[in-house]
């Protein structure tokens, strides 16, 4: 039984290739987009990336369908950035963080968003920036994301 679970896995693995939906527990993701965008009413992609300038006001994440409950349903869920290996280091008080973490509440079948922004000097760093969406102790969303200076 074992084998035939790790076939399907693997099989859909193959078939899904560098697929944007990622299953787990109840709910799944689905990124329906990445990169850059503007903030107003709504947000607005600017640009499909993974190379993320770093200028000051420039925004950048991951939108996400969630699927997997009936549409509407409201589930809390953990959302992670792990910052570059050096860390972002708050001017005021000298203390460097790896990564942040927060809950929000999401609702299924509908677009969502973990994004972030160089707002402040301090959080210009470069280097690789992952976004993560925890379910409890499964992980349903990563993207990956390199800070550049230009």
């Amino acid at each position: 039984m074992k084998k035939l679970c790790l076939c399907i896995v693997l099989a859909l693995g193959l078939l899904l290739g560098n697929s944007s939906v990622v299953f787990s527990g109840d709910v799944y993701t689905e990124i329906t987009d990445y990169g850059i965008y503007t903030h107003g009413k709504d947000w607005k992609m600017v640009k499909t990336t993974t190379n993320i300038p770093m200028k000051l006001g420039t925004r950048f994440g991951v939108l996400f369908n969630l699927k997997g409950k009936p549409e509407g349903t409201k589930v809390r869920l953990r959302t992670v950035i792990i910052y570059p290996k050096q860390g972002m280091t708050n001017p005021k008080t000298g203390k460097t963080y790896h990564k942040s973490e927060f809950y929000f509440t999401y609702t299924t079948g509908g677009i969502n968003g973990h994004l972030n922004g160089f707002f402040e000097p301090c959080e210009m760093v470069s280097g690789q920036w992952t976004f993560q969406v925890w379910d409890g102790d499964n992980k349903i969303l990563e993207k990956t994301f390199k800070a550049y200076k230009p």
